[in-house]
């Protein structure tokens, strides 16, 4: 009896280990499927929206410790050069900086940021001590008085210093600027005139959709739609239309073999990226758009570990949930846009600011 129990307690055991490898294995090669249950712990607030694309940094399953600086170099290879970048491996390369490397591998980024471990990992997803600056920097009392007393712990305090892009507060760029006033001559942002450089974007589908002002007798939406005396409206006030940009340039895709897909009331970032292929690219490389980047659904600010406001919870990040559908209105999405899903200290402070009293002169036109 007690052997006959042993062996069904192991034919159990059998199968449901069976079972979990199966699962385990569908969960791998599954796309489709959350790959979380893999992960040794969580990852940092940089990277948190890729956890379901274990891929985007793991390129090679069994790669090392050179397959994740080449997927560093990836996505934030384009920062990490000077001007931007004040501690570029260019510098650590040089011979007369080889000691600095006996204290850390600075040519590594991940001697700094480790993912899963966010027992240790603090802002910036910095995972070393806080005054990891003594290591090069221990002579800085003697060389600058004025640091004399401050621990080490405290570089980063009130935005004194930032390893990477350090310019704001380099002593060399303060002294060139230290008489100048506090605002630039030049306090607007220069007009956003897209259709001045239309010629100069190969890309831009000029034979089908020539640079000409269009009224409303020239709409060529579907017939369903063609009577919203809003959206047409809309359009018609917008920089689309003056510059010849149909609905159908958006709304129907044209296909490599040239020709055209059904009507598709919803356009994904890829009818933007027609024309606006920079600033696509730029969307994907930040934190609103890095999903698309990596082929995952969108970003929404339910999933967003900074405080959002309830009602925008569930609201899909693309081109079209900053800057409108139809309107396209850049000034709505400098500032209300944001404040209509961030609703942190910051954020929600910047209408006291007078950053945000500049921005308001600058729209009624008081600005040179």
């Amino acid at each position: 009896m007690a052997i006959k129990r042993k062996a069904i307690y192991w034919a159990l055991w059998l199968f449901v280990s069976a079972l979990l490898v199966s699962w385990l294995a569908y969960a791998m090669l599954d796309e489709a499927v959350d790959k979380s249950i893999f992960m040794p712990g969580q990852l940092s607030p940089g990277h948190h929206q890729l956890a379901d694309a274990c891929d985007s940094c793991h390129t090679d399953s069994f790669g090392g410790g050179e397959v994740l600086q080449q997927a560093c170099i990836d996505c934030h290879g384009e920062d990490r050069v000077k001007p931007f970048d004040s501690h570029p491996a260019k510098k650590f390369k040089d011979p007369r900086n080889a000691e600095l490397l006996e204290n850390i591998n600075a040519l590594e980024c991940t001697s700094c940021h480790s993912e899963h471990k966010p027992e240790i990992t603090v802002k910036d997803g910095l995972t070393q001590p806080m005054d990891i600056c003594y290591h090069c920097h221990q002579e800085i009392a003697s060389e600058r008085p004025s640091h004399e007393g401050m621990g080490f712990d405290t570089c980063k305090d009130s935005g004194c210093h930032n390893f990477h892009n350090n310019r704001a507060l380099y002593t060399d760029y303060l002294i060139k600027h230290i008489n100048e006033d506090a605002l630039l001559e030049q306090r607007t942002l220069p007009p956003r005139e897209f259709a001045a450089v239309l010629e100069e974007i190969m890309e831009y589908p000029r034979d089908r959709y020539p640079v000409e002002r269009l009224d409303e007798d020239d709409i060529d939406a579907v017939d369903r739609l063609g009577s919203n005396s809003e959206l047409k409206m809309e359009w018609l006030e917008t920089a689309h239309a003056r510059s010849g940009v149909n609905c159908s340039a958006c709304h129907i895709e044209q296909r490599d073999d040239e020709s055209s897909s059904s009507w598709n009331d919803h356009p994904e970032h890829t009818a933007c990226e027609t024309c606006h292929a920079i600033e696509v690219d730029r969307f994907m490389k930040g934190k609103h758009g890095m999903r698309l980047k990596h082929g995952l659904s969108p970003m929404t600010p339910s999933a967003a570990l900074l405080p959002m406001k309830k009602d925008a919870a569930h609201a899909e990040l693309t081109c079209t949930s900053c800057h409108g559908a139809h309107s396209f209105d850049v000034n709505t999405a400098a500032v209300e846009s944001c404040l209509g899903c961030h609703d942190d200290q910051h954020s929600v402070a910047y209408k006291q600011s007078t950053h945000y009293e500049l921005w308001m002169k600058e729209m009624r036109g008081e600005l040179d």
